[in-house]
């Protein structure tokens, strides 16, 4: 990231027009515009394997979209590359003015999936041509539209107006601070907070544990969905 005032970027579209739509057409995405930041596969176009077209499917497939999204993962199954990526495609083909909210235990956590998405802007010419990059948000002027990092604090979090709030970490993330980004989910037609993460300290306290035993007892709810990968 360069320091300084930031140079005029492209202002035209993304140059994307697949007939496929939902999850197939994320695919399709990270396929032309994600280069792989790091890990298997790194610096080579990414690639989603089966289980993480399915997952994102859960999100973008419905019409209407979830309000609420829980995946509970393992460690170490590359979720925090995934939802970069969704940040990104949201960021870059989502609606106009389209807002992506990053949020964690802290800046450090949410770092995590900010600097990879960041990584991946820089590593393609048709993202790093029309995106800014400042310390801790992305921004697409043209668009209106952002990408921010954020800690999970409630006073931080307080008036958003997300498209896509990705809380990281949220077995351990305060029953506060996911209310405070749950609320704000019903500023826009379109908008979905999507929690990941792995079982915390107790596994049966948690914003993940409640998350996980509410789409249980609520199989009919279409305004959440919950999904459990175990390697």
């Amino acid at each position: 990231m360069r320091a300084g005032p930031k140079a005029a970027v492209d202002g035209s579209p993304l140059p994307f027009r697949p007939r496929s739509v939902g999850a197939a057409r994320f695919a399709r995405f990270c396929e032309r515009f994600i280069v792989t930041p790091k890990g298997t596969g790194a610096l080579s176009p990414m690639r989603l394997r089966p289980w993480q077209v399915e997952l994102v499917a859960s999100v973008l497939d419905p019409d209407p979209r979830p309000r609420l999204a829980g995946w509970m993962m393992p460690r170490g199954q590359g979720k925090s590359t995934l939802v970069a990526a969704l940040g990104l495609y949201d960021l870059m083909l989502g609606e106009e003015g389209a807002s992506v909210v990053v949020a964690a235990t802290d800046e450090r956590q949410a770092g995590i999936v900010f600097r990879t998405a960041a990584r991946m802007v820089e590593l393609h010419e048709d993202l790093s041509s029309r995106v800014q990059v400042f310390k801790d948000r992305l921004v697409v002027p043209d668009r209106g539209a952002s990408f921010v990092c954020l800690p999970a604090e409630p006073k931080r979090l307080e008036g958003l107006d997300p498209t896509l709030a990705i809380l990281d970490e949220i077995g351990v993330v305060s029953r506060d601070v996911y209310e405070v980004l749950a609320l704000a989910q019903g500023k826009r037609e379109q908008s979905t907070l999507l929690g990941i993460g792995t079982p915390g300290p107790d596994p049966n306290d948690s914003v993940l544990a409640d998350m996980r035993a509410y789409a249980r007892g609520n199989p009919g709810d279409v305004s959440l969905v919950w999904r459990e990968f175990s390697a």
